[in-house]
């Protein structure tokens, strides 16, 4: 969706693609940006909207650090250490509580947007779309600052230190809506090979590499080693994740194959049709 620039030793530039939505995408980075640095997240400045050409783009400090992706396939002998660092840090942010008044909801920008994947040729009917409604609508609702695509491709790592960065799919919900992105990178895309080589974050790792980073995340978040609760977290993360990625079809339609969209849709739909139950975490 965009392209970053180095303008000097302090400052970055990121131009985002033309025809992007100005007022849904860069504008909303931009506010929830100076919001999460304000509210004590580890994010970086974000000074101000410029145009370049005929696209926007985004002002932000200049970071002098790799993504906790490129760190960990450095140095894969401590890649649980990066994690739990990682997870840890994840799970401070979730206790910063956002004013509603100036952020956005995850959970009512999900329920919103579901009348639009409703019609003729689309991926839902009106009985699907109810039953992924009362999916959504299981989810409590929570002040909690959401990064919106929190995995290691989105973190940055310096001196020991934890910063996020691209927050344009940010607002506030139910954590929920952060560990959906751990799991559809790591439990959808990763244990595919050819899925796997066209995603820059996971394409070099390994499957028992894939297999461990997301084990040791979701127990380090649970903090917990009951199987029993793990597994059923894992269920209500996979209904969410799964939802949610029907969404690309408004984003970015075309990217996922309809047949693919139809096994997610199905895997929801079945978690509905098992019976919801009170998210476990």
């Amino acid at each position: 969706m965009s392209d970053v620039y180095k303008i000097d030793e302090g400052k970055v530039v990121k131009v985002f693609k033309e025809g992007i939505n100005y007022d849904h995408i860069i504008e909303k980075e931009n506010n929830l940006s100076r919001i999460a640095f304000i509210s004590g997240v580890p994010t970086q400045i974000a000074y101000d909207i410029v145009k370049v050409g005929n696209s926007y783009g985004n002002v932000y400090e200049y970071l002098e650090a790799n993504t906790l992706a490129v760190v960990t396939e450095n140095d894969r002998e401590h890649i649980e250490d990066y994690i739990k660092k990682y997870t840890k840090t994840l799970k401070k942010v979730h206790q910063i509580k956002i004013n509603p008044e100036k952020s956005i909801s995850i959970k009512q920008e999900s329920l919103q947007a579901l009348p639009l994947l409703v019609g003729e040729g689309k991926i839902l009917n009106n009985e699907e779309m109810e039953k992924i409604k009362k999916i959504f609508e299981n989810i409590p609702d929570k002040y909690t600052f959401i990064h919106g695509d929190s995995h290691p491709g989105n973190i940055m790592y310096k001196n020991n230190e934890i910063f996020l960065i691209d927050l344009g799919n940010g607002g506030f919900g139910h954590p929920m809506f952060d560990l959906i992105s751990m799991y559809t990178l790591y439990k959808i895309i990763g244990p595919n090979p050819e899925e796997r080589k066209k995603n820059e974050t996971v394409k070099a790792f390994n499957d028992e590499e894939i297999k461990k980073t997301y084990d040791i995340f979701i127990k380090e978040y649970l903090e917990t080693d009951d199987q029993n609760l793990i597994e059923k977290a894992n269920k209500q993360i996979q209904a969410i994740s799964c939802a949610r990625i029907l969404f690309s079809e408004i984003a970015m339609p075309g990217l996922i194959p309809r047949p693919a969209l139809e096994v997610f849709k199905g895997i929801a739909l079945k978690t509905y049709d098992d019976g919801l139950e009170p998210i476990c975490f």
